[in-house]
């Protein structure tokens, strides 16, 4: 099937989060997100210091959503159940559909960290990759020294599968080294977390 037929969720809901795409008028509040915690995001995320205005977002969020439905990057807002204020961002990037391979990102204003929501996250965005795309493996860059972000895929169970040392460059332009976290399908189904995750992604509306 091609990636342009593929049944994708309007939005995915969990315990505490709703994860949806981006769309058009989400530039002011996704500003306001960045803008709050921007010398926090910046160290480790090189698209912070590009969003310098409300229309720098407005076009991101219009551009990421022109992607989902191209399934060329599949982008999605983080925010919180019930009040649907938004708090960050993960979703699938750099995919291979031949091999069914997607890469987990996700990003969380200052305020709301060491709460879990990042791992709630990632919980549904992988269920997501495994029952809507047959994810055959997924994965998480970070940078080798955000131990913050590495925390996530350990807890959930990822394997450590790689150290790509001076592979990349931070924001600032310092050479830094990457670590690579990955999930198979197979390990995805035994975790604890998989059947609840499972659950919210098939209970999620089809955007055809």
């Amino acid at each position: 099937m091609s990636p342009l037929l593929l049944p994708l969720p309007t939005a995915v809901v969990g315990e505490r989060l709703t994860l949806r795409p981006l769309r058009r008028g989400d530039g002011a509040e996704l500003f306001a997100v960045v803008d709050r915690s921007r010398d926090h995001l910046r160290r480790f995320l090189p698209w912070v210091d590009k969003t310098q205005g409300v229309d720098d977002c407005e076009a991101t969020a219009r551009r990421l959503g022109a992607r989902w439905i191209l399934r060329e990057d599949l982008a999605l807002s983080m925010r919180l159940r019930g009040s649907d204020r938004l708090i960050g961002g993960t979703g699938l990037h750099r995919f291979d559909f031949d091999v069914r391979s997607f890469e987990v990102g996700y990003w969380i204003e200052k305020a709301s960290e060491g709460q879990g929501y990042v791992q709630e996250a990632v919980r549904l965005v992988a269920a997501l990759a495994v029952r809507r795309l047959e994810a055959r493996h997924v994965r998480i860059h970070c940078d080798a020294t955000n131990e913050r972000s590495a925390r996530v895929p350990r807890a959930l169970g990822f394997t450590e599968e790689a150290l790509l040392r001076c592979n990349t460059t931070t924001p600032t332009g310092e050479v830094r080294d990457t670590l690579v976290f990955g999930l198979t399908a197979e390990e995805f189904a035994a975790r604890p977390w998989s059947s609840a995750a499972i659950a919210a992604v098939d209970a999620a509306d089809r955007d055809g």
